[in-house]
C-alpha cells in the first residue's frame, strides 16, 4: 500500500504536465494565420500580395472619376433638353455611353483580377491576415456600386432619344409651314396648300409619338401643343385653297378664312418655353433619375475607397518568429 503513494504521485504530475501542454496547444491553435495575433505567420504573404490591392485601389480611384465625368455629361444631357439643343443632348450621350463601357470593362477586368490572386478564395485564411483579407473583401465591396450603370445610363439616352425624335419630327413639321407660308406669300397658292399636305403625316408621327410618349409619362402639355398646331394647319390650309380658288381675290370667305388663321396663331406659344417645359417633363422620366442614381452610385464608390484608405494595412518591418513557427504556412508568391 505504501508503494501506491509515489505512484500516484507521478502519475499527478504526468497529468498537470499533459493539462499545461495542452492549454499551450489550444493556445497556439487560436492564433493561427488570418488572425492579427500571429502577424509572423502571414507576414511575408501579406507584404506579397500588398502591391496587387494597392494597383486595384488606383483603380478604384479611376472608376470613380469616370463616374464624375459621367455624372457631368449626364448634367449636360439636362441642360441640353431645358434649351432644346438636339446636338448638345447627342453628344452628351455619346461622350456618356463611351464612360459606362469603359467604367463596365474597367471592372470586370478588376473583379477578374481580384478573383485569380493566389491565396484567395475558400482557404484564405491560411495565408493572410485578418486585415489583408478585409481589404480585398472591400475592393470587391467597392466594385458592387458599379454594378447596373449600363442600365441607368441606358434610361437617360432613351428619354435623350425620345427628346431628340420629338424635336426632329417638330421641326420637319415647321419647316413644311415656313416653305407653305413662303410660297403663300409670293402668290403660289397650290404650293403653300402641297405643302400643308407635307406637313399633315408629320403632324400624325407627332400624334402617335405622343400616345407611345404616354405609356410612362404625363403628355398633356404635348398634346395641347399639337392640337393648337393642327388648328392652325387647319387655318391655313383653308386659307390657300380659297386663294386658290378666288385666283387671290380677297372675297368674304377669304376674310374669314384669314381670321381665323390669326385666331389659330394667337392659341400658339409666343416663345419655346412650352416646348422646354415637354422637353424637361420628358427628361424626368429618364435623365434626371439617371444623373440621380450616377451621382448616388458615385457617393457609395467614394465612401468605399475613403474606408480603404482608413483600414489598410501599414507597411512594416518582418516580425520576428521563434522556433514554435518553424513550418508555419505562407502564401503562395502573387507574382
Amino acid at each position: 500500500m505504501n508503494g501506491d503513494g509515489p505512484v500516484r504521485a507521478a502519475w499527478l504530475l504526468v497529468v498537470i504536465l499533459f493539462a499545461f501542454g495542452t492549454a499551450g496547444l489550444i493556445t497556439a491553435m487560436a492564433h493561427q494565420p488570418g488572425s492579427d495575433q500571429r502577424a509572423e505567420l502571414t507576414w511575408r504573404a501579406d507584404q506579397l500580395i500588398k502591391p496587387a490591392l494597392d494597383a486595384a485601389i488606383v483603380e478604384l480611384d479611376r472608376l470613380a472619376a469616370d463616374f464624375e465625368a459621367l455624372g457631368r455629361q449626364g448634367r449636360l444631357a439636362i441642360a441640353a433638353l431645358t434649351t432644346g439643343d438636339a446636338a448638345q443632348l447627342e453628344e452628351a450621350m455619346t461622350t456618356g455611353q463611351a464612360l459606362v463601357d469603359r467604367i463596365a470593362s474597367s471592372s470586370a477586368s478588376l473583379r477578374i483580377r481580384l478573383r485569380t490572386l493566389p491565396g484567395f478564395g475558400p482557404v484564405q485564411d491560411r495565408y493572410f491576415s485578418g486585415p489583408t483579407i478585409q481589404r480585398w473583401n472591400q475592393i470587391n465591396t467597392a466594385l458592387d456600386t458599379t454594378e447596373g450603370i449600363g442600365a441607368v445610363w441606358l434610361a437617360l439616352t432613351t428619354g435623350g432619344t425620345d427628346a431628340i425624335a420629338l424635336m426632329a419630327l417638330l421641326e420637319q413639321h415647321d419647316d413644311f409651314v415656313a416653305s407653305a407660308a413662303k410660297v403663300g406669300s409670293e402668290g403660289d397658292y397650290e404650293e403653300a396648300v402641297h405643302q400643308l399636305e407635307l406637313a399633315n403625316p408629320v403632324l400624325d408621327r407627332l400624334r402617335a409619338f405622343q400616345r407611345q410618349l404616354a405609356n410612362r409619362l404625363d403628355v398633356s402639355l404635348l398634346d395641347e401643343l399639337l392640337e393648337r398646331t393642327a388648328r392652325l394647319d387647319a387655318a391655313l390650309s383653308e386659307l390657300y385653297t380659297l386663294l386658290v380658288l378666288s385666283k387671290g381675290e380677297a372675297t368674304d370667305q377669304v376674310a374669314a378664312a384669314l381670321a381665323d388663321v390669326e385666331a389659330a396663331r394667337d392659341q400658339l406659344p409666343e416663345d419655346t418655353r412650352a416646348l422646354s417645359v415637354i422637353l424637361s417633363e420628358i427628361g424626368q422620366a429618364g435623365p434626371s433619375g439617371a444623373v440621380i442614381r450616377i451621382e448616388q452610385a458615385r457617393g457609395r464608390l467614394l465612401a468605399a475607397i475613403g474606408s480603404l484608405g482608413e483600414n489598410g494595412p501599414e507597411d512594416q518591418q518582418e516580425p520576428e518568429t521563434t522556433g514554435d513557427d518553424e513550418g508555419a504556412t505562407t502564401s503562395p508568391d502573387p507574382s
